[in-house]
């Protein structure tokens, strides 16, 4: 059986990282580089690897990523090496923008990475935006962005075997979606 890698697409807000880190054990997680700083209680080497501007475009200068993209100002990347690993040591994730996850779709000859696109109203991405501490300023220039990335988003209709999340609903109702869908995939 092929293992999968499950890449994790929505809005600030909708849940990505809260869903995953209930479904996936801490060594199936694709770990990022990126230039953003660290938020409170993350940990370098674990949740990213974070790394300056300079050190993030050397690493493109010499192809060592598989996708790249600058998200709110801020640069991340999965390596090739990284991805490789994890995927060939069993199923794995990571939550990516929709422009890096048809960069990976793209060069996935084993159709090994799929899409799992969590979707949310603007009423229930303030709420979490405020709750997990963003400056006001950050939540509304993130709501701002999501209804745009939300229509970008249509682009996965075409993907035969997308798995869509609806975030509004409870933690517990959104591993349910995930795990029923993953058994008919």
């Amino acid at each position: 059986m092929t293992n999968h890698c499950y890449i994790f697409i929505g809005p600030s807000g909708s849940g990505k990282t809260t869903l995953t880190n209930q479904l996936f054990s801490e060594k199936q997680k694709i770990i990022s580089h990126t230039t953003r700083a660290p938020r409170p209680a993350e940990i370098a080497g674990k949740d990213y690897y974070f790394i300056s501007e300079k050190e993030f475009k050397t690493l493109i200068a010499t192809e060592a990523f598989a996708e790249y993209d600058c998200y709110q100002g801020d640069y991340y990347g999965v390596t090739k090496k990284e991805l490789t690993d994890k995927l060939a040591a069993a199923d794995c994730y990571n939550v990516l923008t929709l422009k890096g996850f048809l960069t990976l779709a793209e060069n996935d000859s084993q159709q090994a990475i799929l899409p799992v696109l969590l979707t949310a109203n603007q009423a229930t991405l303030q709420q979490r935006l405020s709750k997990r501490g963003d400056a006001e300023e950050i939540i509304t220039k993130r709501l701002a962005s999501a209804e745009a990335e939300m229509l970008s988003y249509k682009i996965l209709d075409n993907h035969p075997k997308v798995i869509r999340i609806d975030a509004n609903q409870s933690l517990t109702s959104m591993i349910l979606s995930f795990k029923e869908q993953v058994q008919q995939a």
